[in-house]
């Protein structure tokens, strides 16, 4: 595997940066690569694609020009769908070694819901929904991290860390600033069972979005789970439990049917749902926010480039006190509840955003245009999509964000979006 240059700015004193939106059409799979001195850290915020075809090409591309060697060090899953997570087996294949897995934690009745949404499923994800947690664990992902939306406690302060500098005794990733989710841990055990030895050692955490993680000690992550409400699933579970006695109340049993996918007789409970439930499972997306740590006192480099066009180069003067991404999976921005939610979880941080990424491939329906009002920083925002699907209506999304004089980037199975830049120490 050969490494190429993050970009002609490489700047040997200082933090190198290089993000990537994949073309895969319909589905997401972006990447991160952050060298700061001699430490090289490789993330992936999703990985997935309706297209089989796209997602594998997009994954080897990646693996033969991006990887330095075999190992990535986190891998942030927003939701389970296929189309977010049909890439992981492409890693698995190359042996790619993958160190943490993030992802929120979905109940064996909410995968249920999830299976039954496909009218064919391949073996691999029916294992995978029925036991996420020891699917991974047996392609060797070392740690696994569950994140709800539980209490764990506020952190004191928001955003960059003025005035300091990074220190030489660096952890690639600096879990002490997110909060434990003891309720939700509770929970687990109870339901799973099994996943008590893994938790037992340390290769399952579960943890709360309160607080923030620290990336080779420059860069910050913090997340945003919104958990489905429990109304949502009321319909579901009477019907399935007309059809299978108290199978709602027991999830060795419903692992037991999505394995073996057994699940015709349920297929009327999915299709029954109205359209509100269906869409809500995607308000359960986890967000990403990730940014630099520090304020650096020199100023850096952005150039973004479209794998069809060059676009214009960005030099900001103070790009450092806000170079915020926001990347936001298939959450349904449109819910008044899950939006307020999300913008009180990330307070000021709204301002810090340079680039966002319009939710669920541009749908009209998960699209909210006060997020522009509330993020009067954003410049860029990038639609991942499928040029053949019509459904979405990207077009809403796309006028506002040019009304309000912002810059969309469409990522299709054409078109990917790079970012690279550097932090001058």
């Amino acid at each position: 595997m050969f490494w190429k240059p993050l970009s002609k700015y490489r700047c040997p004193n200082g933090l190198d940066f290089e993000f990537i939106f994949h073309n895969v059409g319909h589905g997401l799979f972006y990447s991160g690569k952050l060298r700061f001195g001699s430490d090289v850290f490789n993330f992936i915020y999703d990985c997935g694609s309706r297209n089989d075809s796209l997602i594998r090409n997009a994954v080897n591309s990646y693996i033969y020009n991006s990887l330095e060697e075999p190992r990535i060090d986190l891998i942030i899953l927003s939701h389970i769908d296929m189309d977010h997570v049909n890439g992981l087996k492409y890693f698995f294949s190359n042996k790619i070694q993958i160190n943490t897995v993030i992802l929120p934690y979905f109940t064996p009745l909410e995968r249920l819901i999830i299976a039954l949404a496909y009218p064919y499923i391949p073996n691999w994800y029916l294992e995978f929904l029925a036991d996420p947690v020891t699917f991974l664990v047996e392609n060797n992902i070392r740690r696994i991290i569950l994140i709800g939306g539980g209490k764990g406690g506020e952190e004191n302060r928001e955003g960059i860390e003025p005035n300091r500098s990074p220190s030489d005794d660096r952890n690639y990733i600096d879990l002490d600033g997110l909060r434990d989710d003891l309720g939700l841990k509770r929970f687990i055990i109870q339901a799973e069972p099994l996943w008590k030895n893994f938790m037992n050692k340390k290769r399952l955490l579960v943890k709360s979005h309160h607080g923030k993680v620290s990336l080779i000690s420059v860069w910050l992550m913090k997340f945003f789970y919104y958990p489905l409400e429990p109304s949502v699933l009321n319909m579901f579970k009477k019907c399935v439990d007309s059809i299978m006695p108290n199978l709602s109340n027991d999830p060795s049993k419903i692992k037991k049917l999505i394995k073996e996918n057994k699940l015709t007789e349920l297929k009327e409970c999915y299709k029954n749902l109205p359209l509100k439930p269906k869409l809500d499972i995607n308000d359960t997306s986890l967000v990403l926010y990730h940014m630099p740590r520090y304020r650096f006192r020199s100023r850096g480099y952005l150039t973004f480039t479209s794998s069809n066009s060059s676009l214009t180069t960005y030099r900001y003067s103070d790009i450092f006190s806000r170079f915020g991404q926001l990347l936001t999976g298939d959450i349904n921005l449109s819910n008044k509840r899950v939006y307020k939610n999300l913008k009180n979880h990330f307070k000021n941080l709204f301002h810090s955003v340079v680039l966002g990424m319009v939710p669920h491939h541009g749908s009209r329906r998960s699209w909210n245009s006060q997020i522009l009002k509330d993020t009067p920083n954003s410049e860029i925002w990038v639609i991942s999509t499928d040029l053949r699907n019509k459904k979405f209506q990207i077009h809403f999304a796309l006028y506002e964000i040019l009304t309000k004089g912002r810059i969309p980037l469409i990522v299709n199975e054409y078109n990917s979006i790079r970012i690279k830049g550097y932090f001058r120490l």
